[in-house]
This record gives structure tokens, sequence and C-alpha cells, in this order.
């Protein structure tokens, strides 16, 4: 059987020109001046990324990526949820399987807050998210198909 094989060495030259981009631009150099680390808040808890469908006439046409923050009733609670954030992820994406976000309606205001309530009713039955006082919506994008 004939071997197949490519008259450039292509591999080579995109392995270097990723490494030359890699060391030009050191870790933390697109950070503006301005920018400061903020201090962490023992009661509040960021999930960056969390995932809901969006459906039409029962079809999946999207999705919503959502930033939460999760604040919590007693100090230092999201040091121990910070523990578990998989898991938290994990409960509210299953919750907002459950409970897709018709087409018509994902970006509204009757949309975040469905899924303000959806997120908040998925953690309140977990004993890792005791004491969550708070879901807010951080960041919203709808990602159609």
């Amino acid at each position: 059987m004939p071997r197949c094989t490519l008259p450039y060495p292509w591999p080579k030259a995109l392995a270097a020109m990723l490494l030359a981009a890699a060391l030009a631009c050191p870790p933390g150099a697109a950070a503006e001046e301005g920018d400061k680390p903020q201090a962490s808040d023992s009661r509040s808890l960021s999930i960056p990324v969390v995932i809901a469908p969006v459906v039409q006439e029962g079809r999946l046409v999207g999705y919503l990526y959502l930033g939460l923050k999760v604040t919590a009733n007693q100090e230092n609670a999201a040091e121990r949820m910070r523990d578990e954030l998989p898991l938290l992820q994990d409960q509210i994406l299953r919750a907002f399987n459950n409970a897709p976000i018709p087409a018509e309606e994902a970006g509204t205001d009757k949309a975040k807050a469905s899924l303000i309530q959806t997120a908040t009713a998925a953690l309140a039955g977990l004993k890792e998210a005791e004491g969550v006082a708070e879901v807010e919506l951080t960041d919203i994008q709808n990602v159609p198909f």
C-alpha cells in the first residue's frame, strides 16, 4: 500500500511559529496597566461558564453561555464551595437541561429571571451549597447554531 507523505515540513514550521508566539508574549502581557487583581470575597464565588440550551419547537437551536456569581450568607462559605465547584456546575447544568430556554425568549429579562431562578433552585438542594443567599448573572452570550 503506498504511503502518503507531504512534501512540506509544515508540522515543524507550525510548531516553530507557535513557540515564537508564546515566547514573544509572556503571561500577563495582555493585561492593561489599570487592571488590578480583586481581593477575594469570602462570601462570593464566580462560576465562569455554564451552558443553557435554547430550543425552538422542541429542537435544539443554540446555547446561552453564562457567567454566574453565587453569594452566601456565611463568611468563608465561598472557600468551601470552591472545592465543590465541578459539582455545583454539574447540578446547575442538569437543571438548565431540564428547563431549556425558548428561542424567542433567549436574552430577554424573562429568560434571565428564569435562569437565575433555575440555578438558585438547583443549588438549594445541595449540602455543598448550603447557605447560598443569591445567584447573579454576570455574563450572558447567546450562541445560535
